[in-house]
């Protein structure tokens, strides 16, 4: 997240050419740029937006928060506007997507001193060392690239404190990559304008994004077709401005063609239309829903739909504008607490859950590939005792090899040895289950069916595909289980097809993730059969699986 901070905080060095009369730091935004982004950070941010944000508690937003404030000194509140741009999006040839630049208007100085500090710790990893210039109240820092280096390109991290009323902080594309432009010109120029007084504004210049967006092929597509006039237009310009009760947005699509404006009109229509009926479908599946986060949403969704349904359409000479007003104080706050807060089984949780449980998937096929088989369930003795669980066995696929090293693979989970390095070792967070382990936990819940045709045998290593006639995108690998036991334990779920397998699941809300032996993972809803569920555990049964 450090590096992600700084690399996204760049600007070149240089002052602006000429005649050039935007503020100091849109001065290097090309006019003939692919895609521009302003916003009034601080005012929105100490709008009702932000307070929503502040009060669902989002653990992404406060560490980003967190981070940032320890690398800046800043908060949110202290940036007046920030501007996020692409100069060329077109291929080949043009620029690659990570080359982008970012500008921060600041509402006080930074310390320059901790800005190269936190430079330095970004750069750890690197033999090359953080480069930087101060004079004359200007900081330059040079960030080694290693994907760059074949280049010999380096980020330019520049603070600009020469007004400490009014200072800037520019990251952007190295000055190797870029090219010049004439301020004068450009598409964007409109946007840039924009940028000056409006709260938030996006400008696109088509003509710098890949051409197969307005292709032929493009306009054959079923989905496309309605709206491909918009991708002809020259130019998309979206405003806004925040107010204590509302968020007021203008979208403007331009063209010197009179033909070309007034099918953006239609197109805009159609656009209003599609928008309306899958806000309707979403509020019907909201309201059918078990998920509290999706239940919440339902006002929200409500709200859209009124400003949606009562958006104007219009053409203004070269323009089709289309404008529409949406509540400021939208009650969204509390399903983001619901969904991506501290709240167990949201759907922050159950993401996170999936991202693990992906992981153990692509783990058991890394290990296969390596020795030819899935591990066993258990490392076993001599004499066919249990002692470790497979997850001891995939540890150097989850980036856990240095921990693997150290078990004493010919004792049991329990041993002097082993259970030492049970207590004094953090389990790897990929086997905890988010929103339920907590710091210091030693147990997990993601844990697999064993015996009777499921995709593990005792004392037994299987083959990936040759030993799942099933499939193995029908036959369930890892599951999410009722019940955690110490994740070097070999205790796992036995299977026994007479009986109903759902109760050893952790059906959270309305169901639980899962991994099949493809490495995909599926949501398993909690109304899902007994024998549809056996099914799927099977690798060899020959069944019919319904997956709805």
């Amino acid at each position: 997240m450090l590096r992600l901070c700084l690399v996204a905080l760049a600007a070149a060095v240089g002052s602006s050419p000429a005649g050039a009369q935007r503020p100091n730091h849109l001065s290097h935004v090309p006019p003939d740029a692919a895609v521009f982004v302003h916003a009034s950070v601080a005012k929105l941010w100490a709008g009702p937006i932000g307070e929503q944000l502040r009060a669902a508690k989002v653990k992404e937003v406060e560490r980003a928060v967190a981070e940032f404030e320890a690398i800046t000194g800043l908060t949110p509140a202290d940036v007046t506007a920030a501007t996020v741009y692409f100069p060329d999006l077109r291929t080949p040839g043009g620029s690659p997507v990570e080359q982008f630049g970012v500008s921060l208007a600041l509402a006080k100085p930074i310390d320059a001193g901790r800005l190269v500090a936190a430079a330095a710790v970004g750069c750890l990893a690197s033999e090359d060392k953080v480069t930087y210039t101060y004079a004359k109240n200007v900081l330059t820092l040079l960030i080694p690239d290693r994907a760059r280096r074949p280049q010999g390109l380096r980020e330019e991290i520049v603070l600009d404190m020469t007004d400490s009323r009014n200072p800037k902080l520019f990251v952007a594309i190295p000055a190797a990559a870029r090219k010049p432009v004439k301020l004068d010109t450009g598409r964007l120029e409109s946007a840039l304008s924009a940028a000056q007084s409006r709260d938030f504004v996006v400008g696109i210049n088509y003509d710098m994004l890949p051409p197969e967006l307005r292709s032929d092929e493009a306009a054959g597509q079923p989905a496309v077709r309605p709206f491909l006039p918009l991708l002809k237009s020259d130019l998309a310009l979206i405003v806004g401005d925040f107010t204590a009760d509302t968020f007021a947005i203008e979208a403007r699509f331009r063209s010197g063609n009179a033909a070309v404006v007034r099918d953006c009109e239609k197109s805009l229509g159609a656009l209003q239309t599609l928008l309306g009926t899958l806000l309707d479908a979403g509020l019907k599946s909201a309201a059918r829903s078990k998920v509290p986060a999706e239940k919440l949403l339902a006002p929200v969704g409500e709200s859209l739909k009124r400003s949606i349904d009562a958006a104007a359409i219009r053409i203004d000479g070269r323009d089709a504008v289309a404008t529409l007003a949406i509540r400021a104080d939208l009650p969204f706050g509390p399903a983001l607490a619901a969904a991506f807060g501290k709240t167990v089984g949201g759907a922050r949780d159950r993401t996170m859950s999936q991202n693990n449980l992906k992981q153990l998937g692509l783990a058991l096929h890394s290990y296969s590939d390596a020795n030819a088989t899935m591990p066993a369930p258990a490392v076993v003795g001599k004499k066919g005792k249990p002692l470790l669980s497979w997850r001891v066995s995939v540890l150097p696929y989850v980036e856990q090899g240095a921990l693997f090293s150290q078990f004493k693979l010919d004792e049991a989970w329990d041993s002097a040895h082993n259970l030492k390095l049970l207590k004094d070792n953090p389990m790897p967070a990929v086997y905890a289950l988010p929103g339920v382990t907590k710091p210091g936990d030693k147990e997990t819940h993601y844990r697999v069916f064993v015996g009777n045709g499921a995709a593990f045998e005792p004392l037994k290593a299987l083959r990936f595909p040759t030993e799942f006639p099933d499939g193995t995108s029908n036959t369930l690998l890892v599951a999410t289980a009722a019940t955690a036991v110490p994740w070097t334990k070999p205790e796992e779920l036995a299977f026994d097809p007479k009986a109903d397998m759902k109760k050893l699941l952790r059906m959270d809300n309305d169901g639980c993730n899962v991994t099949f032996a493809d490495g995909s993972v599926r949501f398993l809803r909690n109304t899902v059969g007994e024998a549809n569920l056996n099914a799927m555990i099977t690798r060899a049964g020959g069944e019919v699986i319904d997956f709805e």
